[in-house]
């Protein structure tokens, strides 16, 4: 059967062989690195996500050594849900 090919088709045919050849060869490599390239996205959104929350809670801590009266008060009531005396405090379910 090769014999009756013409060199223009044998050179064709090697081709294409030596390029499935390189794509079994080099699948899974490729795989492998659009894979890691997804993963080094995700984990740069992760990081920058991680930053913001860093910088708000740095931000929270300056405040809260500064004892600022006020600041306290805010904490204690929402985190605490502390009330002063002679004070109600009223929860409302959501609805959500």
């Amino acid at each position: 059967m090769l014999e009756k090919l013409t060199p223009k088709q044998k050179m064709l045919l090697g081709a294409v062989g030596i390029v499935l050849l390189c794509i079994f060869v080099l699948g899974s490599s490729i795989a492998s690195l659009l894979h890691n390239k997804l993963e080094m996205r995700r984990l740069a959104q992760r990081q920058r996500a991680l930053e913001k929350q860093y910088e708000v809670l740095q931000v929270r801590l300056q405040e809260l050594q500064q004892q600022n009266p006020q600041v306290l008060e805010a904490l204690a009531r929402s985190e605490y849900h502390m009330v002063k005396p002679g004070e109600i405090e009223f929860r409302f379910a959501n609805d959500d």
